[in-house]
């Protein structure tokens, strides 16, 4: 495997020809020597993953005689796992309790500003700001005593090097490393951020169509596509001629409010709109409930989710102007 050339004539360990992917062997003999324990890494190496523990072995008085250092392959599936690592949208994390990053995929490492190669060894705390750094900290303690494990979680990854953040969709669970059984948590994630970033936005056109309809005399209103509810302000319902008090209708219902030679093409309107997203608007005689004709204005957008199906439409609504 190192390509150690026989008889053997003892050389440095510095000196041994490793094989690609292999970390330097003197600085884990030295941090072995160094703390009488001992010492584990794990890495890739011509697509095979590769388990490397270092052991101090003693003398009767407790004196370290040497070393012995464990080389375990696992082909196959690590070359899938690898393939996954390195290629996926999956983001993959497994760290000990104290930080110390094993396996990451390169998405993840991509999200928290840097590469797979540079992450793997180093502390994931490194790498968070300092409160979610407390944070990882706190939930790490929590998923070892089996609080929230498994239970998917968003959290914002928002390295300095970077100018927005990543929102992932993560689930955490206890994990014990191979050969050592020392605690680990494994995180498994989703990117999330389109998702996110389109529930603001929705939120921001809410409450700018809110505050439209309190400094004009149109109301506001919702749909919610799946349920077919409709929510109206007072505004909208007064126009409508409903009491106070009186329950808003379903979607069919309130089509139901337009002239006869109005539903459909305030029917096409709105279907445009929800299939393409943006705005729409459109004026139409209504019929109000005590019987009285009307003419009205509506104006709305139909907000796409991250994925562009339609998750909303707002707008307002109130009486056309006359010529």
């Amino acid at each position: 495997m190192f390509n150690i050339r026989l008889p053997l004539a003892t050389p440095h360990i510095s000196q041994i020809n490793l094989p690609d992917g292999y970390p330097p062997l003197a600085p884990i003999c030295s941090e072995t020597l160094t703390l009488g324990t001992t010492t584990n890494r794990e890495f890739s190496t011509n697509g095979t993953r590769v388990s490397l523990s270092c052991s101090p072995y003693f003398d009767v008085h407790g004196k370290i005689l040497g070393l012995t250092m464990v080389a375990t392959e696992f082909p196959g599936l690590a070359r899938e796992m690898e393939m996954i690592l390195n290629s996926s949208s999956v983001h993959v994390l497994n760290r000990t309790l104290d930080g110390r990053i094993l396996r990451i995929s390169e998405s993840t490492a991509r999200a928290l500003g840097t590469t797979r190669t540079k992450a793997e060894g180093t502390n994931i705390f490194d790498l968070y700001s300092g409160e979610r750094a407390e944070q990882s900290r706190a939930e790490a303690s929590e998923i070892m005593r089996g609080v929230n494990e498994g239970v998917v979680k968003t959290i914002e990854v928002h390295p300095i090097s970077q100018e927005k953040p990543t929102y992932l969709a993560m689930e955490r669970h206890r994990f014990l490393e191979h050969g050592t059984e020392e605690p680990a948590i494994f995180m498994v994630a989703s990117d999330v951020t389109t998702a996110v970033e389109a529930s603001d936005l929705t939120n921001e056109i809410l409450e700018r169509f809110r505050n439209l309809q309190e400094l004009s005399d149109a109301g506001y209103w919702e749909l919610d596509p799946v349920k077919g509810e409709i929510y109206w302000s007072a505004k909208v319902a007064k126009l409508h001629g409903l009491k106070e008090g009186e329950p808003t209708p379903k979607l069919d219902e309130a089509m139901n409010y337009y002239h006869p030679d109005d539903v459909d093409i305030v029917a096409q309107k709105v279907a445009d709109a929800s299939e393409a997203g943006g705005n729409f608007e459109f004026t139409a005689r209504l019929i109000r409930k005590d019987g009285k004709e009307i003419r009205v204005r509506c104006n709305g957008i139909a907000i796409l989710d991250g994925g562009g199906n339609l998750a909303k439409l707002v707008g307002t609504f109130g009486k056309a102007q006359t010529a």
